[in-house]
């Protein structure tokens, strides 16, 4: 690691097979943030060209920036760097971090060629892998810039067009890439924060699935504002707060399940719940400036359901279940 580089960000400096390890209070201890879903149907998807308008309807940041400064553009995915560093940069002159910001502009720079002539499609599904994972490493780094995010996703109804335009390209990088590379066998996750009984409550709302359809998501999901950083290591997490979330990420679909009604003839009219692998995130420790941290992060937009509550009295800890509702 090089002066300029350390002198950014504060390591923690672990001997092999120290165990005192711990996560980044700030990071990972703030309460979450939420948009609480009103009911609404997922096929109509209507961008409105109005900012604040918008944004409190689907509450994707990243997916308004696309919409308004990408769609039909035929901007390539170095355009997108482009942009993104130059946002970094006016974000951090704002912040009086001008030095930091122009470092963590030019690690982005870094990989531009990566994404000359590859157009930008609406679903980023083909966002080039070392911009990404170049997206995740920077949003690691304990900077001005995971901060300013998700500052600002806390209040997307506050957002502003300038905004956008600073941020919104370097969100959009990191929203696809963490939706085109999610990790599939990742059961459960955890995140300690301190919480009042008020703000507990805004978790434990019970589903009531009755009259329901495939596309409608039911008035109880809660949907998640910000990029969420959570921890594989429940050890790890439970050092900070008064609350604990036990974070389950399989969610469940009904699958047909074969039934032999007789004389060969088999029926698939029986349905069944099954796990389906997660796709709601991406375990990056092989990316992060703090691989101890065993980080798994949860981009804005995934809708979880309450699950259930514990009360551990043993070490005086709220304990809040949610999984993924799919």
């Amino acid at each position: 690691m090089d002066t300029e580089r350390g002198s950014l960000v504060k390591c923690l400096q672990l001997e092999s097979g120290r165990r005192n390890t711990h996560l980044r209070e700030e990071r990972y201890s703030l309460p979450i943030a939420l948009n609480i879903s009103s009911t609404t149907n997922e096929e109509t998807y209507i961008v409105n060209s109005n900012l604040e308008d918008w944004v409190k309807e689907s509450k994707l940041f990243p997916i308004f920036y696309y919409e308004h400064k990408v769609a039909d553009s035929g901007k390539a995915y170095s355009d997108i760097v482009e942009e993104a560093a130059q946002g970094i940069v006016a974000e951090g002159t704002s912040l009086d971090k001008l030095k930091e910001a122009e470092w963590l502009a030019n690690e982005l720079l870094g990989v531009k060629r990566f994404g000359i002539d590859i157009e930008a499609e609406f679903l980023g599904y083909n966002i080039p892998v070392e911009i990404g994972q170049t997206c995740v490493y920077l949003f690691t780094k304990d900077s001005f810039l995971y901060r300013r995010i998700n500052s600002i996703l806390r209040s997307v109804d506050t957002v502003t067009l300038a905004q956008v335009k600073t941020l919104g390209p370097y969100c959009w990088l990191l929203y696809w890439y963490l939706t085109a590379h999610p990790t599939l066998d990742m059961g459960t996750v955890y995140r300690g924060v301190n919480l009042s009984d008020e703000q507990r409550q805004t978790f434990m709302k019970e589903t009531d699935w009755s009259n329901l359809d495939e596309f409608t998501v039911p008035n109880s999901c809660i949907t998640l504002a910000e990029f969420v950083s959570t921890s594989k290591n429940r050890q790890l997490a439970e050092i900070y707060g008064n609350t604990l979330f036990v974070i389950g990420l399989s969610a469940y679909d009904e699958t047909p399940m074969p039934t032999v009604l007789g004389d060969g003839i088999v029926s698939y009219s029986v349905y069944e719940m099954q796990p389906v692998p997660t796709r709601y995130g991406t375990y990056i420790e092989s990316m992060s400036n703090f691989p101890e941290e065993e980080e798994f992060l949860i981009p804005p937009g995934i809708k979880f359901r309450f699950e259930k509550y514990e009360y551990d009295a043993a070490n005086d800890k709220h304990v809040i279940y949610i999984d993924c509702s799919k």
